[in-house]
């Protein structure tokens, strides 16, 4: 009965990863603390890089879903949104954004910023690609 009651949460996981649902929920519910919890934009992205390599961590271990394809889509999702936040903290560096002109208050923008905004668009065309 309990099966068939929750069977939209339960669907596509492994029979004894049942619980598989609730690990995403709170994945979901951590990062959207981290977002509205921390100012800090610098820490931000740290601590949002940490908790999405832990939760990568987990599902490399424990493959929770029936098909290997969806298992390897997960996967591939998360890597690609740790080293999202992972380049995104080039963008902190003064070399790739420098400090604004105090004369005119305008920031030239670096070569670099330009080099981690396409390696980013880049590495999410080839997941959309793939899958």
């Amino acid at each position: 009965l309990t099966q068939n009651l929750f069977f939209f949460m339960l669907a596509g996981y492994k029979h004894d990863r049942w619980y598989w649902e609730a690990i995403n929920l709170v994945r979901k519910m951590l990062v959207t603390l981290i977002v509205v919890g921390i100012s800090n934009p610098e820490v931000q992205t740290y601590v949002g890089m940490w908790t999405i390599s832990f939760f990568l961590a987990i599902q490399l271990r424990y493959q929770p879903l029936e098909t290997s394809l969806h298992n390897k889509l997960e996967q591939l999702s998360l890597a690609v949104i740790a080293l999202s936040l992972n380049l995104s903290l080039l963008y902190f560096w003064p070399a790739v954004i420098p400090d604004p002109d105090p004369d005119t208050g305008e920031s030239a923008v670096g070569a670099g910023f330009w080099v981690v905004t396409l390696t980013l668009i880049i590495a999410h065309i080839i997941v959309l690609i793939v899958f």
